[in-house]
């Protein structure tokens, strides 16, 4: 079927998931930087690992808000 979800079990969306990497972990070649840091949202360089924790934290309030 055209137009449905191809993943419906996950609980995040991987466009999402590209964005986030695309404008806080990825250094650009004209920029130097993230497009993040070049406009003044964050003061540091992201990592994959800080995206990972970031994610396992709001999963557990997540979780949380649920029980």
């Amino acid at each position: 079927m055209l137009g449905t979800w191809p993943w419906p079990t996950l609980s995040f969306d991987p466009v999402a998931l590209n964005y986030f990497a695309y404008n806080f972990i990825k250094i650009h070649r004209t920029l130097r930087t993230s497009p993040s840091m070049a406009v003044g949202v964050t003061d540091r360089q992201w990592s994959v690992e800080d995206f990972i924790a970031l994610w396992e934290s709001c999963e557990q309030r997540r979780a949380e808000r649920v029980a």
